[in-house]
């Protein structure tokens, strides 16, 4: 379970990484593009950082990872990677990251770097999540 945890731990902080160097719309799945599409068709995620959670939930829980006598394990891990997504959604939404390669000024257009959400992303659509 330990060394399985740690390569979905692993997979999830690349992605954040990701997102904190290219900015939320960052392509970060490592999923294939039909799976991308089946997810948002299905689910209607649209950042890949979300795309990139759902698969590795669903990876936790294929038959050939998942042990039945390790079944508390595996909710918890899941449960803990769902945090780490939402923790660093809300250090976004506050403005507590910066993202892009340069981390020196706040929103210089000219180094590329960005403080919280862009402009268009608005908040009021999180108001209608039901956590």
């Amino acid at each position: 379970y330990q060394l399985r945890f740690a390569e979905f731990c692993k997979r999830l902080d690349r992605a954040l990484d990701g997102v904190r160097r290219e900015g939320w719309e960052a392509n970060v799945f490592t999923g294939e593009d039909r799976d991308a599409k089946a997810i948002q068709d299905q689910l209607g995620f649209e950042l890949p950082i979300f795309l990139e959670l759902y698969d590795t939930l669903l990876s936790m829980w294929k038959s050939n990872v998942f042990l039945r006598p390790l079944m508390h394990r595996f909710l918890r891990g899941a449960v803990q990677l769902v945090g780490r997504v939402l923790g660093f959604v809300k250090e976004g939404l506050d403005g507590k990251i910066e993202f892009g390669e340069n981390n020196g000024n706040e929103n210089d257009a000219s180094s590329g770097t960005m403080v919280g959400l862009p402009p268009y992303f608005g908040t009021s659509a999180l108001k209608i999540l039901p956590w």
